[in-house]
């Protein structure tokens, strides 16, 4: 269908419209996240994108099954950035993921430099985009989706299986998502921090 793009936090819509739009343009960068923009796009289902300083990153789903187009919100602060680190023990040993060296001497016991912990930064852009990933996981499945946080009977689940929930959903979504993406956008020359762990941040 479409996503709706609503202004909050005092925030004119004029500018939150610009800031989606240019956050989307920026995001296509990435063969991933534009063929994940473009499913939910075109889609059956309506995603509300609401836009403000200050607002905390997350999306919520409907709770409940609604028998309506609606597919939940997004709440995005534009000019919030998320600290990250690239925690070498977590740092996956393989050809498409590059070892950072660390340039002082620090020595690891087969007498080579040791890879190092690296601090930096997700971008609001990318911070949206992790966001539209747990919209693609709700739309994979939206019943499914709900029931690791609701009973059938449409009860909440204990405060335990919700929080395995989560953490399972974030693990997922960074793991598949974010990561591929920041990759992917890192090859087409943005300066990105990445995380190996949803935990993984530094603010």
């Amino acid at each position: 269908m479409a996503l709706k793009i609503e202004a909050d936090a005092g925030y004119a819509l004029m500018d939150a419209t610009r800031d989606v739009r240019d956050a989307l343009q920026y995001l296509r960068r990435s063969k991933l996240a534009s063929e994940i923009i473009e499913d939910i796009e075109s889609s059956n289902t309506l995603i509300t994108i609401k836009v403000g300083p200050g607002l905390n990153d997350r999306f919520e789903h409907p709770p409940l099954d609604t028998g309506t187009s609606f597919g939940g919100v997004v709440y995005w602060d534009p000019g919030f950035t998320l600290g990250v680190t690239d925690k070498a023990n977590k740092r996956p040993n393989v050809p498409w993921v590059k070892q950072i060296k660390e340039k002082r001497t620090i020595w690891n016991c087969c007498g080579q430099r040791a890879p190092t912990n690296q601090d930096g930064e997700i971008n609001p852009k990318v911070c949206l985009m992790h966001e539209l990933g747990h919209v693609l996981q709700y739309l994979s499945n939206p019943a499914e989706f709900r029931a690791l946080f609701r009973n059938a009977d449409g009860s909440k689940r204990r405060d335990g299986e919700i929080m395995s929930a989560k953490n399972t959903i974030e693990q997922v979504n960074t793991a598949a998502i974010e990561q591929p993406i920041i990759m992917e956008l890192r090859d087409s020359g943005c300066n990105l921090g990445i995380r190996w762990d949803y935990y993984h941040t530094s603010n």
